[in-house]
């Protein structure tokens, strides 16, 4: 499996910016940088082995990547500029900030606020951050693992039934499916799954290009999801 030169050059220069000593200034700002620019050029149609097996093989000095580190990054690439300077400014270390990540806001700063007590080495950091994180409920799991759930939880509710509504008239839509979407507007918990299903509704009928009215004309509130999905596809 191959990698694209640019996906190499960008991963060469995390690592560069990974091995900076502490002290050099500007390294949130690189390192943010750098994450999106491996977002830009993320090879889709490759897993998390075979792309650590391709950075072993294609790129000098990085030898002992992991397919588990692969998927670290790939979730922090995924991450809004804001929130991963936020996370880098609490500790440089990608493997701990990952999970640090995982955390909602309000876990995180109790978190922080609780090793900040006492000194931990890197490997028990890491170690009581996944404990920390094993003891949030189920949704809270879900939906911190999964950042484009919260771009989703961003829209306005009331879309979802009047996208329910339209549905009804696209070509290859079920009657039920149009149901399911109109159950968006309701605040509950979901289980991974139904995420997944909108995600992919949404997706399938954007790229079909059925957000528009009886005139074909793209409205405000169907640019607003078009938009939002473009951050999660």
């Amino acid at each position: 499996m191959k990698i694209s030169t640019a996906f190499k050059n960008s991963w060469a220069n995390l690592e560069k910016i990974r091995s900076e000593e502490s002290g050099k200034s500007g390294y949130e700002e690189r390192m943010v940088s750098c994450l999106k620019d491996l977002y830009n050029l993320w090879p889709e149609d490759l897993s998390a082995e075979d792309i650590a097996d391709a950075i072993e093989n294609s790129i000098p000095g990085c030898k002992h990547v992991t397919s588990l580190e692969v998927q670290h990054i790939r979730h922090l690439t995924q991450l809004d500029e804001d929130q991963l300077m936020e996370l880098l400014e609490k500790h440089r270390e990608l493997n701990f900030i990952f999970k640090l990540a995982l955390l909602p806001t309000t876990a995180r700063e109790k978190f922080m606020e609780l090793i900040s007590r006492s000194p931990f080495s890197l490997p028990l950091l890491i170690q009581q951050a996944s404990t920390f994180f094993l003891r949030l409920d189920a949704e809270e799991r879900v939906n911190s693992q999964y950042p484009w759930i919260a771009k989703i939880q961003s829209v306005d509710r009331e879309l979802w039934v009047e996208l329910a509504d339209e549905s009804l008239n696209w070509p290859g839509v079920k009657k039920n499916d149009s149901e399911r979407l109109k159950k968006f507007k309701q605040v509950r918990n979901r289980k991974l799954e139904e995420w997944e299903w909108i995600k992919d509704f949404m997706i399938y009928n954007i790229d079909r290009g059925m957000l528009k009215d009886s005139s074909g004309n793209i409205l405000s509130h169907h640019q607003l999801i078009i938009d939002t999905w473009k951050d999660i596809d």
